[in-house]
């Protein structure tokens, strides 16, 4: 009986960690919303499309993203960095610093849900 249980756990444990959408909730990869709802930014590993969707490459870790606003962006040119806060929850600041991303005034974003038909109409 204790084998069967250990094979029933070892089964779990692997289903959960191969699940997409846990995967997703510990990294910063997705699509990401403004709380307005106005602005969006989708990060996949380096490559990313700015809240003013133009292509970006930035420096990438499984929960930090920090890339150069692009030109025509309010904020050009200046080191941008989105820190995962939770699953589903990042910030946006003006600074390059890992640690700083984390506790730094900022602009807080959450995962974009998919627009579904009753929602639409409603």
């Amino acid at each position: 009986m204790p084998n069967l249980l250990a094979a029933a756990a070892l089964v779990a444990t692997a289903a959960y960690l191969h699940d997409p959408t846990t995967a997703r909730a510990q990294t910063i990869d997705g699509d990401w919303c403004s709380i307005d709802g106005v602005r969006s930014m989708s990060i996949q590993g380096a490559a990313a499309i700015s809240p003013d969707g133009s292509p970006i490459t930035g420096d990438y870790e499984h929960r930090f993203f920090r890339f150069l606003a692009p030109a025509g962006d309010r904020r050009a040119g200046a080191t941008m960095s989105m820190v995962l806060l939770d699953e589903d929850t990042a910030r946006l600041t003006d600074t390059g610093d890992r640690w700083l991303a984390t506790v730094a005034a900022g602009e807080l974003w959450h995962r974009c849900r998919a627009l579904t038909i009753e929602a639409a109409e409603r």
